[in-house]
């Protein structure tokens, strides 16, 4: 049985018919919620992980949030997305989207959230009383040290003085 090879432009012909764009993706004429919309930037860009994680959750946006509650069950899938390059993934979506960046807040249902304007009061309920007060202070003004703790997201623990 001899099989007789197809041109080229019937091959590409044959391609172009046989894939069709997925309802969802991003593009014109999207349709759905925004998290939806979120979600299909997020498969165009081939981000399949990050949206299998989306899905196990309840996705609502609220002010300049897009906040992402999971199930205990799937507690594996909050830690998944605050990845940093997850998380950017979806901030940069949103702004695609919605024309402005929204910040990700991933929790658990039942636990308490807590927002960027209140991390500072909860890190500190956190650690209980702090440690060398005295010696913290003068060390923090120091515009050097100031600048790498920015950089690299980092807090004064202890200070501890050189032996002379």
């Amino acid at each position: 049985m001899a099989v007789e090879p197809l041109p080229m432009e019937q091959l590409q012909e044959a391609a172009r018919q046989s894939v069709k764009p997925a309802p969802d993706q991003a593009g014109t004429g999207q349709q759905g919620s925004p998290a939806d919309k979120i979600k299909g930037v997020l498969e165009a860009k081939r981000k399949m992980m990050i949206v299998t994680a989306l899905d196990k959750g309840t996705i609502s946006i609220d002010g300049d949030f897009i906040r992402v509650e999971y199930p205990e069950e799937h507690s594996q899938c909050k830690a998944e997305i605050e990845a940093r390059d997850k998380r950017n993934a979806i901030e940069d979506a949103s702004e695609q989207i919605l024309g402005r960046r929204l910040t990700l807040i991933a929790s658990i249902a039942g636990q308490t959230v807590t927002t960027p304007g209140t991390v500072e009061s909860a890190r500190s309920v956190e650690r209980g009383p702090q440690r060398k007060v005295k010696a913290k202070a003068p060390s923090e003004d120091d515009p050097k040290l100031q600048a790498l703790l920015d950089k690299f997201h980092g807090e004064v623990i202890e200070v501890i003085k050189p032996e002379q």
